[in-house]
């Protein structure tokens, strides 16, 4: 991070910050106090007053309708319990004569007659009505229960007539066993008469209680009726006046509500609620303008998170908008009330922090703030079932040092943005006039690629890959070169990192695919020994879903299967997210393509992690076989990545061999190929061809003057 150099005369005191007026466009100043609606005045008043008096006469029914039912079911809940009484009497009396005609002792023949008498007089208040304490009841009101009731009062008459016969016989002779026998008659008509009437009470009592319910639920309902026919006309009365009145109130209210929306989507993202473009403008204006007023400074910095095209490709769209709100809400932690967020489009956000009293304190915010922002990028972040770390690059321009409008601010930011993501990333930096130059030729060299597949401006170059032991070419690695027209033949360290940050390493990718498709059979054909062709594949497009389709479409179009194809993924874009990547590997795994681990010894792989990954080949990066002929501290460590492959079971394969030496110690150790400058620098696909051909001398091919770290790359 670079940071402008200060002085101690640079510090004045710092002057006392003016109230600013923090602009919120989410509230419609218009709409502060709601409309009061007018008091109109009930025309249909005498329709509530008719429908109140309705109401109370209703009640006061169902009131009387309820007592009613009330008193006619005690009454038969009487009616019920004399029956009862009458028969239980009656049976006791007839037991106490069994038991005094056969002698029982303390029993009287007084008890029978008393018992008799007693069920009479039930029966009687019955029929009468008697407010008796014993007996007291209403009096029958039913014929039908009356007639019954009088069959049942003739067969205890009967009984009682019996009764006296038996007790005036003597025990045993003729006369009295027809008595007993014709008592016992009686006694069971009794019974049934006596339960029969039971029976026609209750049916009188479910009787009075169903018609009660059907009186109170058509009293129910016809209140009901009164009360929804008066109140629809009420409402119709008071529909028709102010209907007018609710109308403009409504439209008015519509048209509050919608200007609010519509003013809160002008102003503020929807994704992330922070204020977008439009209202950062007008806010840093403000801020600018106060600025001037008060001769203070104002930092403005660019926001960008790095890789996020990648994350949105290879994990979706959705979770990258999770990934972007969250950047939002970890923002509005570290900012104060007075600062600026905003969020530009994409993946690029702004900060605004006003009231700066001079250089040095725009300076000494400016790192602080972005400081902790870099900090709270560092946190990671959990999207769906992955967790992810993402980091971010910060540009710095101060007013009014790097301009004095708002369109210069945002320009210079963005130029110290893009300066901090080539100068490694996760970094921030102030704006110098040294960026301008560097960014020009950014811009150049991004338009230029865009075209260069138009223009038949990319080459593709092949090293020969050969066996350590024969000699023999047994494939070749595809590496991309770009003709430019004013720079010359580039190399992909100029310009892949360009291709895969505008997005024309998709287009490009493909085009690979069909040159080797192309060549692949040729060579197979003038070569004996051929097996394979190999091609590179960068970080972002490894993770790309649409890299893999492609890769899939060819292998099937070409018949490039059974390991045909090998593609080299470098150490780092392997560690990026780890299961995503073994994801990647085991889909083009199952369509025969081969894997090489690419610059292995230059990431931080671990050896836990490079078990987890189902590959064919491990290519030890050039630097540590550029070190075998002076440095013998590098052996071992070659000689322990060998034998880690082998006991992986990989393939190993040595890249920039130059020496016999290095080829001698190579062949020892155990590996299987090379590829460098000893068999072969990249060349055209003509020169290639030629090379392969019998008729070329392959045991001392021509070597370029070119140094191996760049040629074979």
């Amino acid at each position: 991070m670079n940071e402008p150099t200060v002085n101690d005369t640079d510090w004045p005191a710092p002057a006392e910050p003016a109230p600013y007026r923090h602009v919120d466009c989410r509230t419609d100043p218009t709409a502060t106090e709601p409309v009061q609606a007018e008091r109109v005045s009930p025309s249909g008043g005498w329709l509530l007053a008719v429908a109140t008096a309705t109401t109370g006469v209703i009640i006061a029914l169902m009131l009387l309708l309820v007592l009613a039912a009330s008193r006619s079911s005690a009454e038969y809940t009487d009616w019920l319990r004399g029956a009862g009484q009458l028969k239980l009497e009656a049976s006791l009396g007839l037991l106490g004569l069994e038991r005094f005609l056969a002698g029982h002792p303390g029993t009287r023949a007084g008890s029978l007659s008393q018992h008799l008498d007693q069920a009479d007089r039930y029966a009687e208040a019955m029929l009468l009505g008697s407010k008796a304490e014993l007996a007291g009841f209403p009096a029958l009101r039913d014929q039908a229960l009356r007639q019954e009731l009088d069959t049942v009062r003739d067969r205890l008459i009967a009984l009682r007539q019996i009764a006296r016969e038996r007790l005036s016989t003597a025990a045993g002779s003729q006369r009295s066993l027809e008595a007993e026998a014709r008592g016992t008659h009686v006694f069971h008509q009794f019974l049934q008469q006596s339960a029969k009437f039971e029976g026609l009470l209750r049916d009188a009592l479910r009787t009075e209680k169903t018609r009660f319910q059907q009186k109170a639920i058509a009293l129910i309902t016809l209140a009901l009726l009164l009360t929804g026919a008066v109140t629809w006309l009420v409402f119709r009365f008071e529909r028709q006046r102010t209907r007018d009145y609710l109308s403009v109130r409504r439209a008015s209210r519509e048209v509050r509500e919608q200007n609010s929306a519509l003013d809160y989507l002008a102003h503020f993202d929807a994704l992330t609620r922070l204020p977008n473009r439009t209202l950062f403008f007008d806010r840093t204006g403000q801020v600018l303008a106060h600025a001037v007023r008060r001769n203070q400074w104002a930092v403005l910095m660019f926001l960008d998170l790095d890789g996020f095209k990648s994350i949105n490709d290879s994990l979706g769209h959705p979770l990258g908008d999770a990934l972007l709100e969250v950047t939002a809400e970890r923002l509005r932690r570290i900012m104060r009330e007075e600062d600026t967020i905003a969020r530009l489009g994409g993946d690029e956000f702004t900060v605004l922090l006003p009231y700066q009293a001079n250089r040095v304190e725009a300076i000494r915010s400016g790192s602080t703030v972005a400081e902790k922002i870099l900090t709270a990028f560092r946190e990671p972040v959990t999207l769906g079932a992955n967790e992810i770390q993402v980091t971010g690059s910060i540009g710095i321009s101060l007013y009014p040092q790097d301009g004095d409008s708002v369109d210069e601010l945002l320009r210079t930011a963005d130029t110290a943005m893009y300066h901090a993501k080539t100068s490694g990333r996760d970094d921030y930096q102030f704006y110098s006039e040294e960026m301008n130059t560097v960014i020009r030729h950014r811009v150049l060299m991004e338009a230029g690629l865009r075209q260069a597949l138009e223009r038949n401006e990319l080459r593709l170059y092949y090293q020969p890959i050969v066996n350590l032991t024969t000699r023999e070419v047994v494939g070749a690695e595809a590496l991309l070169r770009w003709a430019h027209p004013e720079h010359g033949l580039l190399l992909p360290h100029r310009f892949l990192h360009i291709a895969e940050d505008t997005g024309v390493m998709g287009p490009i990718g493909e085009w690979i695919l069909e040159q080797v498709c192309q060549r692949f059979f040729l060579w197979k054909a003038v070569c004996p020994s051929w097996q394979r062709i190999s091609i590179n594949l960068g970080a972002v497009q490894f993770r790309r879903p649409e890299t893999t389709d492609a890769i899939l479409g060819k292998v099937n179009s070409c018949r490039l299967g059974d390991g045909t194809l090998e593609v080299d993924i470098s150490e780092s874009a392997l560690m990026t997210d780890v299961d995503h990547s073994r994801r990647i590997i085991e889909t083009l795994r199952q369509i025969g393509v081969r894997i090489a681990i690419d610059d292995f010894g230059t990431g931080y792989s671990s050896i836990a992690n490079l078990k987890r990954f189902d590959v064919d080949t491990l290519k030890i990066h050039q630097s540590f076989i550029a070190d075998l002929d002076d440095q013998p501290t590098s052996h071992p460590v070659v000689t322990a990545m060998i034998e880690f492959a082998h006991n992986l079971d990989f393939e190993t394969v040595a890249e920039g061999v130059e020496t016999e030496s290095q080829r001698g110690f190579l062949v020892r150790h155990g590996c299987e190929r090379a590829q460098g400058l000893l068999f072969g620098p990249p060349m055209p696909a003509d020169e290639f061809t030629e090379f392969l051909s019998p008729q070329s001398t392959q045991d001392n091919p021509s070597v370029d003057n070119t140094p191996s770290s760049v040629a074979s790359r």
